[in-house]
């Protein structure tokens, strides 16, 4: 502010790189030598005088930075209480206007004006002056809400969001539920850095709302299935890897003369569906097939025969064919050529052993003592 009885600026007085305002309270224009003013600086003239101002060769070079503003002879001064947190404007009345100053607060950003040091929270505000007079503002860092979510509520959960103040470090935790776990973090736009991409916990500093999207993805897990004894079958699985609650099919395979049983679990469906949950193994147990052999002769008149019996496949039984008197076993009627008595077989489906008996073969012989006797 150059006050009112000032007739002289001399060169550079004013210049300087950061001035943006200069008031002019002398009616006649100062006298001065050269580039006295920053050509940056906007200079304020008291009303009805800018026409005096260019009039004169040295201040016609600023016709564009003159306004004419209604000016006070009283001084104003203007800051932040805390120089980081923002700056603080004057803007003198215009000609027409009450003559109210108007003092700007303007925040940096992360911060937010709060109050005047008289309590007065206008901002902008308006003051007319009717003395020298300081405004202090008071601009305080800003809250920001910085959260972190799931991706799928019921994969996980992360902690630590809060709304904390600007450049204040937040620590958010990610704890996957069983079956999942955590593979990486979407930043702000879906997207992810690299540096930290699986940053587990995180620290983040609050310079805006946001939020932290942790991706949680599906555990993989192996699954087997076998027989207790693998020459009685085998057993398959749908996939051998797979991943959390997929459902997979578990199938036991008995070889022939084998039955399936039941699972280790004692689970006894068969094919099984299974929702996986964790690492599988599946072992079947099978049982032999219990076949009926039956053994009977071709004429109950004619013999009898004993061996057969209902038993477990691959067991051995013998068969004994008993002719009654007069009869004789001849052979078997599913290979006429086995006379094998007693007959040796290994049980292996249901069947029917036949013994074919047929009359015994008698030779008569007749003698004669005396051949002149005749018959």
């Amino acid at each position: 502010i150059i006050p009112e009885n000032v007739r002289h600026i001399g060169e550079t007085t004013l210049y300087c790189g950061s001035l943006q305002l200069v008031q002019m309270l002398p009616s006649t224009p100062p006298t001065m030598i050269g580039s006295a003013i920053s050509s940056s600086a906007i200079i304020e003239i008291p009303c009805d005088t800018k026409e005096a101002y260019i009039s004169n060769d040295v201040w016609a070079s600023y016709t564009d930075k003159l306004v004419e503003k209604l000016l006070s002879n009283y001084r104003v001064q203007v800051s932040a209480q805390d120089p980081i947190s923002g700056v603080v404007n004057v803007q003198s009345p215009d000609c027409d206007s009450d003559g109210a100053y108007t003092i700007t607060a303007q925040p940096n950003y992360g911060y937010k004006f709060t109050q005047w040091q008289d309590g007065n929270t206008d901002n902008p505000r308006k003051v007319v002056l009717t003395q020298d007079t300081t405004f202090v503002a008071t601009m305080v860092r800003d809250g920001f809400l910085v959260q972190g979510v799931p991706n799928l509520p019921e994969r996980g959960e992360v902690t630590g969001g809060t709304t904390a103040l600007y450049g204040d470090t937040i620590t958010l935790t990610v704890t996957p539920n069983y079956g999942y776990y955590f593979d990486y973090w979407l930043d702000r736009q879906n997207y992810y850095y690299e540096s930290d991409r699986r940053e587990n916990p995180r620290k983040v500093i609050a310079d805006k709302d946001t939020t932290y999207t942790a991706v949680f993805q599906k555990n993989s897990y192996s699954i087997s299935a076998s027989v207790a004894n693998s020459a009685e079958g085998k057993a398959s699985v749908s996939k051998a890897q797979a991943q959390y609650l997929d459902t997979i099919t578990v199938t036991a395979q008995p070889n022939y003369g084998f039955h399936f049983v039941a699972w280790n679990d004692s689970n006894t469906d068969n094919p099984r569906k299974v929702v996986l949950t964790q690492d599988t193994s599946f072992v079947a147990t099978m049982a032999r097939n219990t076949y009926t052999i039956q053994a009977v002769p071709n004429n109950e008149e004619w013999g009898m025969v004993e061996g057969g019996a209902t038993t477990l496949y691959g067991d051995t039984l013998t068969l004994t064919a008993t002719p009654n008197y007069g009869y004789e076993f001849a052979y078997w009627s599913d290979d006429s050529s086995n006379k094998s008595n007693p007959r040796t077989v290994i049980v292996n489906n249901d069947r029917i052993y036949r013994a074919i008996f047929q009359k015994k073969q008698y030779s008569i012989a007749v003698n004669i003592t005396n051949a002149e006797d005749g018959l």
